[in-house]
């Protein structure tokens, strides 16, 4: 299931590279006489932003054809994907807009412009990104810490992370959000983490193949059974199942040396 994900994910990353590459490719005349060319997409933006001046027609293709490209490099490379399939979802959302304010909502329909910012919106919601300049850039990362001698070169500065949707195997758990503190590159997975939970968000009934340590740093979370408060150390055996539930929100201390399974 997880290599089937990483497929996907890859497959979207480059068809969404290779998507706005090619639309920037045929206004400079690169696909031959298959090319729109530059004059028509000037053209065609005027007729999409019709509610703005005409005048302003060769400035918003110029930024659109720069935005595009740079965003087409980014993924197709696969560096700072998360921010750039955000912009990129945002840059088609407006675009779909415009055509529907200009030609009326069959048109963003029938050009999928929906589906490709839906697309990336997606993308940029998965907790790491196989097959990528950006992971091959993290493992040398870490392989020179490993060499390292300074301290600083150990140390996660967790408030300067963001949180992050726990998403699992395709599944976008509500209420609980992540840091990683570290990422084993053998298992392509984190194997410490922080997880928040909103008040009232549970994590399902699942197994822990190799046990796990989970350490209660802010709130109160119920684990098969026991009520864990601030201050609270758990261990849990291998093979050891249970679910957690926060009724008031928590934020936990996770080491987990194998992926769960979801039961």
């Amino acid at each position: 299931m997880k290599t089937r994900q990483d497929i996907a994910g890859f497959l979207l990353r480059i068809t969404l590279a290779t998507g706005f590459l090619s639309a920037v490719a045929s206004r400079l005349n690169l696909w031959g006489a298959q090319s729109s060319g530059w004059k028509n997409f000037v053209q065609y933006t005027a007729d999409v932003n019709s509610f703005l001046p005409a005048s302003w027609a060769p400035v918003i293709a110029v930024l659109s054809t720069t935005a595009e490209l740079i965003i087409g490099i980014l993924l197709l490379v696969g560096f700072q994907i998360r921010k750039t399939t955000l912009s990129a979802s945002v840059l088609t959302l407006l675009f779909a807009i415009a055509m529907s304010i200009s030609f009326g909502c069959k048109e963003p329909l029938d050009y999928s412009v929906l589906v490709f910012s839906a697309g990336a919106f997606l993308l940029s919601t998965c907790s790491h990104y196989p097959w990528s300049l950006e992971q091959l850039l993290h493992y040398h990362h870490l392989k020179f810490n490993i060499m390292s001698t300074s301290i600083n070169n150990y140390i996660v500065k967790t408030e300067q992370k963001e949180w992050q949707p726990l998403i699992e195997k395709g599944i976008h758990y509500e209420g609980i959000f992540v840091k990683s503190l570290k990422f084993d590159p053998e298992q392509n997975r984190s194997t410490t983490i922080l997880l928040k939970f909103e008040p009232g968000a549970s994590y399902p009934y699942h197994n822990h193949p190799a046990g796990e340590e989970l350490f209660i740093l802010e709130g109160d979370a119920v684990i098969a059974g026991g009520n864990l408060k601030k201050g609270d150390y758990l261990y849990t055996p291998p093979s050891f199942k249970h679910s957690v539930t926060s009724e008031n929100g928590c934020i936990i201390l996770f080491i987990v040396p194998e992926e769960v399974e979801i039961l």
